[in-house]
């Protein structure tokens, strides 16, 4: 059997599951009504179920693991049947498809059970409703959403270390900079807080380009995000972490123009929440990036803005675990993993205007963020991981079709500081407050199907939760600036009016001029 899908036969059920899907999106759970699509015992279950009874994740596997089960059984001359009572691989239904329909098998049969319509239960899982469920989201693949949220955490951190580097610019800085930042997560964007205060003012006071010390720079960023999302009916919970490191530099044109090029790499953790959702494993991603920029900068005013593209490698777990409870059928306990890789091209535009007030600085600004990923499509192995088919094979493996993420994201912020100057330096409490619109943010499906029977083309298509439209960023600290050039600082972040998404940051950083 070919890896690669029949592109025709694909799209066609691609379009027919991605109108089923479109249908249950809008449909409520409260009051669900049948689309159209396969027919069979899971299908007849979850339309004729009590309100509430199956979400829609789950009538969505429903759907999709009968749509499977129906073309492994639908014709007994084809090349690929499968009999429902045969017990071992056959010609027309081989060891690789034959453990497809076994699972395949148990789910139907259990519906007949529950059903109570005569048809075969021998190979039941003999649970109720709430038990089928939750098999059914096991078998969904539905936490592969995760990725999409994991490509544009890097494009984040690498926005982040430029951004804090042009605003270093701004304030005067020269030599290289070290410091460590905290990126925002889950496809939003990064914000960095690396603010050198430069003793004497910016570079822009002085008049002509005779007084540049230095039209080289350099610096190294470090950065280290967290946070946590909450689950929904469509995307499971996960904790997530990201370190990051970005190396550039940059020469100064003129005293109002700046133009610099960095290199950047990320190491990425997801890590599902099996206890407050029906998904387990996680997702491993490392990737760099190249990025280039520019600052143009007048009495005040200032426009900056970067553009880069980035690729990253994706290792993915995915754990499939539900209980049996009929002694002729085992529990499930399998893992099936993967690889892919990511590419992403990311551009950020931003503009602003330094009011100054003895000590008081008040800074209004605007920017655009974009990034667009395409995360490629790849093949799983899924493997038992106890009983008597331990290490063997176990059916319960994807074929992903490819994903693309678009995001377009704004914001309008505003920055207070002020300067109080003790005899060792400079200290620049701030505090910063953002609001957020996005716009193009695109709601993409996971499509997939079983690997062995992938060719057929029948597919799963899960639909990912919409993007939240609107949300702030605030966050407070203060920058320190001592003799010889050596600055810090610290601060507090958090986002507010994310559905799903908790993300607090606490960073703190150094710099030091050569």
């Amino acid at each position: 059997m070919t890896r690669r899908v029949a592109h025709g036969r694909r799209r066609s059920l691609a379009c027919t599951l991605a109108t089923l899907s479109l249908g249950l999106t809008a449909m409520s759970v409260e009051a669900q009504t049948a689309p159209p699509g396969p027919q069979g015992p899971l299908v007849t279950l979850v339309n004729n179920a009590p309100p509430g009874t199956f979400n829609q994740l789950e009538i969505l596997s429903a759907y999709s693991n009968q749509a499977s089960y129906n073309y492994l059984t639908a014709n007994p001359n084809g090349s690929t049947f499968c009999n429902p009572q045969q017990t071992a691989p056959t010609a027309s239904c081989p060891q690789a498809v034959f453990l497809v329909f076994d699972n395949l098998r148990e789910l139907v049969q259990t519906a007949n059970e529950l059903l109570q319509n005569g048809g075969p239960t021998f190979y039941s899982l003999h649970t109720n409703a709430a038990g089928l469920g939750f098999a059914l989201r096991w078998v969904s693949g539905g936490n592969l959403s995760a990725p999409g949220s994991v490509a544009t955490q890097f494009a984040n951190g690498q926005l982040s270390s430029i951004a804090a580097r042009l605003e270093a610019l701004r304030l005067g800085a020269t030599g290289f900079v070290l410091s460590w930042l905290s990126p925002q997560q889950d496809g939003r964007p990064a914000l960095s807080f690396n603010t050198p205060v430069a003793l004497g003012g910016g570079a822009s006071a002085d008049s002509g380009d005779a007084g540049i010390a230095s039209r080289w720079g350099g610096f190294l960023n470090g950065a280290f995000g967290y946070g946590y999302r909450q689950p929904s009916v469509l995307e499971d919970a996960f904790a997530f972490d990201s370190k990051d490191a970005t190396l550039g530099v940059d020469y100064r044109v003129s005293r109002r123009l700046v133009l610099g090029a960095s290199a950047s790499y990320t190491n990425q953790r997801v890590d599902f929440d099996s206890q407050r959702s029906v998904a387990g494993g996680g997702f491993r991603s490392r990737g760099y990036g190249l990025l280039l920029y520019g600052l143009v900068e007048w009495e005040g005013p200032y426009i900056d803005g970067s553009v880069g593209w980035q690729r990253a490698s994706v290792d993915e777990s995915r754990l499939i675990v539900y209980p049996s409870f009929n002694i002729s059928v085992p529990s499930t306990d399998v893992t099936a993993h993967g690889s892919t890789h990511t590419d992403s091209i990311i551009a950020s535009l931003s503009g602003g205007w330094a009011l100054t007030h003895g000590p008081f600085t008040t800074e209004p600004y605007l920017s655009i963020d974009y990034r667009h990923t395409n995360l490629a499509g790849f093949s799983e192995v899924s493997i038992n991981n106890s009983g008597a088919g331990a290490g063997q094979p176990a059916g319960f493996d994807f074929l992903y079709a490819p994903q693309r993420i678009h995001i377009v994201d704004s914001a309008v912020g505003l920055r207070l500081q002020a300067a109080i100057t003790p005899s060792f330096g400079v200290i620049v409490p701030y505090v910063r407050v953002e609001y957020h619109r996005e716009f193009g943010a695109n709601d993409y499906t996971v499509a997939s199907a079983y690997n062995a029977i992938a060719s057929a083309g029948d597919q799963f298509a899960i639909p990912s939760d919409p993007a939240d439209k609107h949300y702030g960023v605030l966050a407070g600290g203060f920058s320190l600036v001592l003799k010889h050039g050596v600055q810090g600082f610290a601060q507090f972040q958090t986002t507010t009016g994310m559905t799903y998404v908790t993300s607090r940051l606490i960073s703190a950083g150094i710099r030091v001029e050569f």
